[in-house]
């Protein structure tokens, strides 16, 4: 199996490079992540990355991160799969729409059904 990030080709790839490092994925990390909370920071693994971001992040930030991580993850399989194009313009309004949305239907306003959100998958 190959080592190598299917998506840069240039680097071995982990899962740190696969949702952090690569450079295919700088338009989707926040730009606020990068700048205020990270600061230039290394990491030797994706966990330490998030035990990292779970003691500097509000809640909602942190919700942010890991939605937008797993949004990454996606968009990373279906251009591998699928080979699709790898798009992560959307990533940041996909992954705050996603969890406005999901609070929406936890809110005793319930403006949003469940089928709404399960779509945006």
């Amino acid at each position: 199996m190959e080592d190598k990030c299917p998506i840069c080709k240039k680097v071995r790839e982990t899962t740190l490079h696969a949702l952090w490092e690569c450079k295919s994925i700088r338009y989707s990390k926040f730009d606020w992540l990068s700048r205020t909370v990270m600061g230039g920071r290394s990491f030797s693994n994706f966990f330490d990355l998030i035990n990292d971001c779970s003691t500097r992040l509000t809640t909602y930030d942190l919700k942010l991160f890991c939605v937008s991580s797993w949004r990454v993850w996606c968009s990373r399989n279906s251009t591998i799969h699928d080979k699709g194009k790898l798009c992560n313009l959307e990533v940041g309004w996909w992954s705050r729409n996603y969890i406005d949305q999901l609070q929406a239907l936890k809110s005793d306003k319930g403006k949003v059904q469940p089928s709404e959100v399960r779509g945006m998958v």
